[in-house]
C-alpha cells in the first residue's frame, strides 16, 4: 500500500514559534501543480485563518482533500520563506531510500486514482465530500525499483515544465500586448512625448531643489516601526556597501540634507523589507530599480502594498531615468517632500513620481529628456501617427483628432448557443464558457479569431479565442461593426471597459447588452489602431503556437502517465522508454 512508502502530515505549526510573517497557500489556490495565489499576512495586523497549520519542506506534495475532482493538488518545488498550508491539505513525502516524492505525484495525478478517491469523498458522512489522509494511504500500489522511479519521474516532469514554461511565456506575451495599449491609449505615452518636446526648452533643473545649505526643522520621526530582524539589519549594511551606479548617483544629491534640508537614510529596513531611500519625518520611499524587477512585478506590488499600509509614499525609478535624468529625478522627488503626505493605504504613485503625462496637469512628470529618449525607442513612421496635443472631450483630456464613441456604434454582442458537454463531439473547435474554454466540438458557430464575453456566470470576463470558435448560451461573442479587422484593439478595450462591473449594476444576474453598448469608448486614429492591431497579431499568432504545442504535449503527457505508472511502458535509468509486456512484479 502507499502509505508503507510516504509520510503524511509530520509538521504542524505552533503559535509558540511565533513567527512575525506568514505565507498562506490555501485549497483552492493550486489546481494540477499550478499556484494562482499565495497570500502574505502579518502577524498582529493581519487576520491568520485557523487552518493556516501544516507545515511543508521543498519537493512536498500538498493533496487537498476536499473534492478530489476538483484536482487541488501540486508538487511544491520552490517555497517562500516561512509557508503554512491549510490543513485541508494531507502534506505527502516519500520515504527517504523508499520512494521519489516525484513518482508519487505522479501516480496520485493519475485520473483513475482522482476519481477513485472523488468516488471514496462522495460517500463520506461529512458535509461536503472529503477523504481522510488514510485514505491516501490506503491506495494500492505496486514500486518500482527507486532509480526508475525517478527516472519516470524525469519524463513527465521534463513534458510538464515545458507546458509550464510556454504558459509563462503566454503570460508575458500577453502582458506585453497589454502594456502597450495602457501606453498608447490610457496614458498617451507618444502624444504626451510629443507635446513635452513643444515646450520652451529650459536649462536643467528646472527647478533647482536648495541642495545644502538650508537646514530646515525636521518632523520627529516617531512611530518607525523597528520590526525587522538582526538578519534584515546586516543585509542593509551588506547593500550599503554594494550599492549600484544609479543609487550612487542620486545618493550624491540626498546624503548630508542636501536635497531642501531633508534628511534620507539609505538601505533602510521597515519591517520585513529594505528600501533604498528613506525620508523618515516626510514617510517617503525612494525605490532604484534595474531591469530584474520586471520578472519580480508581484513581489513589488506586495512590497509597496505593505508600505503603503504602513503609512508611506512610494516612488519609484529606472536606473536609466536616474542616468539620463537625474535633475528632473530629484525635482519629483522635492516636489513630492513638499507636498502633504497621503492618507494610509493610499495608492502609490506610479513610477518616476507623476500621473505619466506631459502636457498641463497630467504631463508634468514628462521632461524633455525623457520625452526624446521615449520617442527615440519608436520608429518615426509610428510616432508620426500621433497627435502631439490634447483636446477636452466628456472622457477629459484625449488626443486631438481621437473621437469618443458608444460601445454600441463599434460592436454587436450576439449571443452564444446552448451546447451541452453530453452533445458535444471531439473536434478541434474550441468551446467557450463565460470564464474561458470549457472544452472542444467537431463543428464551429463562430469564424475566428474572436471575442467572447461572459454572459452569465462571470458576467463581463472577456476572452480571446485565436481559431474558429463555439460560443455556448452563456456568453455573448463580439461582431464588430467595422470590418477593418479591428479586433485586437477591441479586445483590450473591452477588458479595459471593466463590464463585470456593468453586470454588478443591473437588476437582473448577467451582463445585460444594452447596458454595456452605452458605455463609452475612446476611438483613436484609424492609422494608430491599424499598427497596434499589426503588432498584437504578431503576438496572439505566437501565443496560439505556444497553446497548441501545450496542448500537444499534454496529451502526450497524459497518455504516457498510465502506461509509465503501470509498467505497461518500462524506462532505464537514463530515462529511455521502452515497450515491455509484463507489469511491474
Amino acid at each position: 500500500m502507499l502509505g508503507d512508502y510516504i509520510v503524511v502530515n509530520d509538521a504542524t505549526y505552533s503559535q509558540k514559534e511565533a513567527w512575525r510573517q506568514i505565507n498562506y497557500l490555501d485549497t483552492g489556490n493550486i489546481t494540477e501543480n499550478r499556484i494562482s495565489e499565495i497570500q502574505h499576512l502579518i502577524v498582529g495586523k493581519d487576520k491568520i485563518p485557523s487552518r493556516a497549520r501544516r507545515k511543508v519542506q521543498p519537493g512536498d506534495i500538498v493533496y487537498s482533500m476536499v473534492r478530489p475532482n476538483q484536482r487541488h493538488y501540486g508538487l511544491l518545488k520552490e517555497l517562500p520563506e516561512k509557508l503554512l498550508v491549510s490543513t485541508g491539505f494531507a502534506v505527502i513525502r516519500g520515504k527517504e531510500g523508499l520512494a521519489c516524492t516525484e513518482f508519487i505525484y505522479w501516480f496520485l495525478a493519475q485520473d483513475r486514482i482522482v476519481e477513485q478517491l472523488h468516488t471514496i469523498a462522495e460517500h463520506s458522512t461529512s458535509a461536503y465530500p472529503s477523504i481522510r489522509p488514510k485514505d491516501i494511504e490506503e491506495l494500492k500500489l505496486n514500486l518500482p525499483p527507486l532509480p526508475e522511479q525517478r527516472a519516470i519521474a524525469h519524463i513527465l516532469g521534463t513534458l510538464d515544465d515545458k507546458i509550464e514554461l510556454n504558459r509563462r511565456m503566454n503570460e508575458t506575451l500577453e502582458e506585453m500586448a497589454r502594456a502597450l495599449f495602457k501606453s498608447w491609449f490610457v496614458n498617451f505615452d507618444p502624444v504626451h512625448a510629443k507635446a513635452a518636446l513643444k515646450q520652451p526648452q529650459r536649462t536643467p533643473p528646472f527647478i533647482t531643489p536648495p541642495l545644502g545649505g538650508s537646514r530646515r526643522a525636521s518632523a520627529p520621526v516617531g512611530g518607525l516601526r523597528r520590526q525587522y530582524t538582526r538578519q534584515t539589519l546586516q543585509k542593509a549594511r551588506a547593500l550599503r556597501q554594494a550599492q549600484t551606479d544609479a543609487e550612487g548617483l542620486l545618493w550624491h544629491y540626498l546624503r548630508g540634507k542636501r536635497l531642501g534640508g531633508y534628511k534620507f537614510r539609505r538601505q533602510q529596513p521597515i519591517g520585513p523589507y529594505i528600501v533604498d531611500f528613506a525620508c523618515l519625518s516626510r514617510k517617503l520611499l525612494i525605490e532604484v530599480d534595474g531591469g530584474y524587477h520586471v520578472q519580480r512585478k508581484d513581489y513589488d506590488e506586495r512590497r509597496d502594498r505593505f508600505l503603503r499600509n504602513e503609512g508611506y509614499r512610494v516612488l519609484r525609478f529606472w536606473n536609466n531615468e536616474v542616468f539620463e535624468d537625474c535633475f528632473g529625478v530629484l525635482e519629483r522627488v522635492y516636489a513630492a517632500l513638499e507636498g502633504p503626505p497621503p492618507p494610509p493605504g493610499a495608492a502609490t504613485p506610479p513610477r518616476g513620481g507623476s500621473d505619466g503625462g506631459g502636457e498641463g496637469e497630467q504631463g508634468r512628470g514628462w521632461t524633455r529628456e525623457c520625452a526624446r529618449a521615449y520617442l527615440d525607442k519608436m520608429e518615426s513612421s509610428i510616432a508620426g501617427l500621433f497627435p502631439d496635443h490634447f483636446v477636452d472631450s466628456e472622457l477629459g483630456e484625449i488626443p486631438a483628432g481621437w473621437e469618443v464613441k458608444a460601445l454600441g456604434e463599434l460592436i454587436e454582442l450576439a449571443y452564444g448557443k446552448a451546447l451541452k458537454a453530453n452533445d458535444r463531439k471531439n473536434g478541434s473547435i474550441p468551446v467557450y464558457g463565460s470564464n474561458g474554454q470549457v472544452g472542444w466540438h467537431d463543428k464551429k458557430l463562430a469564424a475566428g479569431p474572436g471575442i467572447i464575453v461572459g454572459r452569465k456566470g462571470n458576467p463581463g470576463i472577456v476572452t480571446w479565442a485565436h481559431s474558429d470558435f463555439f460560443p455556448i448560451d452563456t456568453t455573448f461573442y463580439v461582431i464588430p461593426k467595422d470590418t477593418d479587422g479591428n479586433l485586437p484593439f477591441l479586445f483590450f478595450a473591452l477588458t479595459a471597459q471593466d463590464l463585470p462591473s456593468v453586470a454588478a449594476d443591473s437588476a437582473v444576474p448577467g451582463l445585460n447588452r444594452n447596458l454595456a453598448y452605452m458605455n463609452r469608448q475612446l476611438v483613436p486614429d484609424k492609422l494608430v489602431v491599424e499598427e497596434f492591431n499589426r503588432y498584437v497579431s504578431e503576438i496572439f499568432t505566437r501565443s496560439h503556437r505556444l497553446e497548441e504545442e501545450s496542448r500537444t504535449l499534454a496529451a502526450l503527457r497524459d497518455a504516457l502517465l498510465p502506461k509509465l505508472i503501470s509498467g505497461e511502458i518500462r524506462v532505464n535509468t537514463q530515462g529511455a522508454a521502452s515497450e515491455t509486456v509484463g507489469k511491474h512484479q
